[in-house]
């Protein structure tokens, strides 16, 4: 092979090598708009806010069950209550 033809070669290549990382730059950037947002919410940020949700989602059911078993108590202690209130007045009225 002669020094221009191997010359010539070498150049092809590069500029295929310099096309193909071009096309990996572009690739690599577009990834990086999507993960950061470029200005708008990225799927780091989305994922954030969607974690966030999920936790004050949970929390609110927690808060909501605390809530039930104390309401339930609060029931049952108005019903003794208004038992025992009507268990007096009958015995009041039998004497």
């Amino acid at each position: 092979m002669s020094d221009e033809k191997a010359r010539l070669v070498m150049e092809a290549q590069i500029d295929s090598l310099a096309e193909t990382v071009g096309d990996i730059h572009m690739r690599v950037s577009s990834i990086d708009n999507a993960l950061r947002g470029n200005g708008r919410k990225g799927l780091f940020t989305s994922h954030a806010l969607l974690q966030s949700r999920v936790h004050n989602i949970e929390e609110f059911v927690a808060d909501l069950k605390y809530l039930r078993r104390w309401v339930t108590v609060g029931v049952l202690a108005l019903l003794g209550s208004v038992s025992w209130a009507t268990i007096e007045w009958v015995m009041r009225m039998q004497t």
